[in-house]
């Protein structure tokens, strides 16, 4: 495998692999404690899968949309603005009650997810001879680190509660659109491509 075109473009795919790991591990907090959450308030084991089904089927739609709309505008503006309001969309729903929690809810869920695919793209522009190391660094190896949150987190709910804990954990979550704001633009990184390729055909010469 080919490493100079990864050395190349090192700075954005941290960036990229941070972004994930913090929103992933939002994702995977929210599916452990919310259900706890929503027993506690006297929610039915029906109504539980229900508001679940909302937060994961319009992260699906989500998903769909995020990439619609990398590909008209760019992944940065998605990653930067879904960032920004996935956070407080996400608050807000675990410090209301009702309708307008599970609206929240689902709006965060919206924003939250929006990126999985546009991540993934943008990463393999950035290094397009390596686009299966690339793809498992974002799906692969960001997810599964994210996939410890609730882990780390759980030493917390004894003393705060799911709910709080939920509210923190999205709360830090916000962290991801102010790495987003350091990611280069289009035109930026096109520039990087172009140096990666370039690094990737002096290798193969040599």
């Amino acid at each position: 495998m080919n490493r100079s075109s990864l050395r190349t473009a090192w700075k954005p795919l941290t960036l990229l692999y941070l972004i994930t790991v913090i929103r992933s591990g939002l994702q995977m907090t929210t599916n452990n404690f919310l259900p706890f959450m929503l027993e506690d308030r006297g929610y039915s084991l029906t109504a539980i899968g229900n508001v679940m089904t909302v937060f994961l089927l319009l992260g699906g739609v989500g998903g769909l949309v995020g990439g619609f709309t990398a590909e008209r505008f760019s992944g940065r503006a998605v990653t930067l603005y879904s960032g920004l309001l996935a956070g407080p969309l996400m608050i807000a729903a675990f410090a209301t009650n009702g309708a307008l929690s599970i609206i929240c809810l689902g709006l965060g869920g919206f924003m939250l997810l929006s990126t999985i695919p546009v991540i993934v793209a943008m990463a393999q522009e950035l290094v397009p001879g390596q686009t299966s190391t690339v793809s498992a660094l974002m799906m692969g190896a960001a997810w599964g680190v994210g996939a410890l949150s609730p882990q780390a987190l759980s030493n917390l709910v004894p003393a705060l509660g799911f709910r709080n804990v939920l509210i923190v954990a999205s709360a830090i979550s916000m962290v991801a659109a102010a790495l987003a704001y350091f990611l280069p633009r289009e035109e930026i990184m096109r520039r990087t491509v172009v140096e990666s390729d370039l690094v990737t055909a002096s290798a193969v010469g040599d």
